[in-house]
């Protein structure tokens, strides 16, 4: 099965029942281009106009449930309404002849971000700064129509090489926060946690329900990140671990990684990073005009012009483009009492260092000078991991978590530090912020379990033999009703629908 938000390969599975056929009487089906993990993707012809576009079909199973129904409607919804060039063209919503529900976007020719790193590694500056620039323009028209995307991740950025030059378009909004009354709580309400680990901005790790377009804008400074690093600020062997280093872990400097960035590059990125989302650039709009144009940085060949001025409808305020010298300076953000960072949580033991990181205690990280002095030792590059140390408080409440285990002699960790076998009793601060806990036992599948220490817990958690089918009735079992969920973006929501480049 393809990793979550993957890019769809063209697909040599054999003819299935929908190619040849016309659907909506006006979109005759002629191949099918892949599947990802909730759906299935054709490229069709229309009838009359011979035009090529990408069907999206929802996949049977996942039809028949109201939340993956209501977001593939969304994300057909949002795309249409914001009316903007970088945003993928959504012309069609419809149901097959079986009753599958489709939407229709154009067809593009070209190939994701991610898979553009994974071949190139590091983009030049200029190139990078093309396309963070296009990507703040699309948001900034998102959020101009009251829309959150919540999944900006490099898998949901899509080049087209347009006269040798990179013109982004930003898909999948399946997922996306429409601020409007009567929107159905259940589908992003509180506790849920909706979107890539990778790439989710700490409030949105935290389950926070008042998400706004700040998220987007920390997500768009991972993938800056990741465009001149060639990786994400945080890796770790599990989506618990990622998540918790995103709320309580400074990201390493880029600078660290690619000492030629410049200095007005990594001052942005950082900033877009700000924990404390009141510390970040407000707005896409804000993102875009603290970013240096692609003039005079190498792979500046690259970057498609954008047109000057904001878009339609988008707040007042500082909305330059950033057009001007490449190379200027960017006045590093003020940081204020307020735009102080808060950690608010618990005690988690994560990592193979052990750090205790408290909660509810305000700090203020300290940024290290620009450029830093990077030691070698034998061609080998010491970096110090900055993970953030705050003193715990005696007056936090601490409350009791019961894990027992089948087979018996299961092992629990906490993060990564083990804490027992079998029956196990761990104590925590009282908190609302999740923490993470995995069982694993010589010969099953490994579970793991995000639990919320608001009080006193329990829980049964049977784990199923490798190759065994999974039995319903053998699933973890809550004790205590404070668990809050969790829903990672599914495994590419609906598929990335457009073919690669050969």
């Amino acid at each position: 099965m393809p990793e979550a938000g993957k890019a769809l390969d063209v697909c040599d599975e054999p003819r299935d029942s929908l190619v040849g056929l016309t659907i909506g009487d006006r979109y005759e089906v002629t191949r099918r281009l892949g599947r990802g993990g909730m759906g299935i993707v054709y490229e069709a012809r229309h009838v009359l106009l011979g035009k090529a576009v990408a069907v999206k079909v929802l996949k049977t199973e996942h039809g028949r449930d109201e939340h993956a129904l209501v977001r593939f409607q969304r994300e057909a919804q949002s795309a249409a309404s914001i009316g903007n060039d970088h945003i993928v063209d959504v012309t069609d919503f419809g149901a097959t002849p079986a009753g599958e529900p489709y939407i229709v976007m154009e067809l593009l020719d070209g190939q994701d971000l991610a898979h553009l790193l994974a071949k190139t590694g590091p983009l030049p500056v200029g190139r990078a700064l093309g396309i963070a620039r296009q990507l703040a323009r699309a948001l900034e028209a998102a959020h101009a129509k009251g829309i959150i995307h919540r999944d900006l991740k490099s898998e949901n950025v899509f080049l087209v090489d347009r006269d040798g030059k990179d013109f982004v378009k930003l898909l999948d909004f399946g997922i996306s926060k429409i601020h409007e009354a009567g929107q159905d709580p259940h589908l992003t309400g509180t506790g849920v946690l909706l979107g890539t680990p990778r790439y989710m901005a700490p409030e949105q790790a935290k389950g926070e329900p008042d998400l706004d377009r700040r998220v987007d804008v920390y997500s768009l400074g991972v993938i800056l990140y990741e465009m001149v690093t060639g990786r994400v600020p945080f890796l770790g062997r599990t989506s618990l671990e990622i998540v918790h280093k995103h709320v309580n872990v400074l990201p390493e400097p880029p600078r660290m990684l690619r000492p030629d960035l410049p200095e007005e590059v990594e001052r942005v990125i950082l900033h877009a990073l700000e924990k404390d989302r009141d510390a970040r650039p407000s707005s896409a709009a804000e993102l875009l005009a603290a970013l240096p144009t692609p003039e005079g940085y190498e792979g500046a060949e690259r970057a498609w012009p954008l047109t000057q001025g904001p878009v339609a409808g988008s707040d007042s305020g500082a909305r330059s483009s950033g057009t001007g010298s490449g190379r200027r300076t960017v006045p590093a953000p003020a940081r204020s009492r307020s735009g102080a960072l808060r950690v608010l949580g618990f005690l988690l033991v994560l990592g193979i260092a052990g750090y205790v990181v408290s909660a509810l205690l305000p700090f203020s990280p300290t940024r290290p000078q620009s450029p830093r002095v990077v030691e070698r030792v034998v061609e080998k590059r010491v970096v110090e991991e900055r993970v953030v140390e705050v003193p715990s408080t005696p007056a936090v409440r601490r409350v009791r978590i019961e894990i027992a285990t089948s087979p018996g002699d299961a092992r629990v960790f906490l993060g990564e530090e083990l804490q027992g076998t079998g029956h196990v009793v761990i104590e925590a601060p009282r908190s609302e912020i999740p923490i993470p806990i995995r069982v694993e036992a010589a010969g099953y599948a490994s579970q793991e379990l995000l639990l919320t220490p608001a009080s006193d817990l329990s829980r049964e958690v049977r784990l199923s033999a490798r190759g065994r089918p999974r039995d319903p009735a053998r699933e973890p079992t809550e004790v205590a009703p404070q668990e809050r969920q969790t829903a990672t973006t599914p495994e590419d929501l609906m598929g990335n629908p457009y073919r690669k480049s050969q």
